[in-house]
């Protein structure tokens, strides 16, 4: 069945202090990106996890544990894109 769910209609302070620092920043794939997505990655997949485990919403938690390896699997992929530039800013 369709869930009642209220979505935000405006962007809060820190997302739109974030989305202000990527359009100032220099290189494509700037560091403070990454670590936005390393951030945004790591909340979600909690976020997720402890619904998947403890949601009362039986379809909710439904999606929540569909969803998880997908969170998981991006999470994997921003991590090792940090890594990399990790490894070439020290080298």
């Amino acid at each position: 069945g369709e869930q009642k769910l209220q979505v935000p209609t405006a962007t809060d302070a820190k997302h739109k202090s974030d989305i202000d620092a990527l359009q100032s920043a220099k290189d494509p794939v700037d560091k403070s990106y990454v670590q936005m997505q390393r951030d945004a990655h790591a909340d979600a997949v909690k976020l997720f996890d402890g619904y998947a485990k403890d949601g009362d919403n039986a379809q909710l938690k439904t999606f929540a544990q569909q969803t998880l390896p997908t969170l998981k699997m991006h999470q994997d992929m921003i991590e090792k894109i940090a890594s990399t530039m990790d490894d070439k800013s020290s080298a």
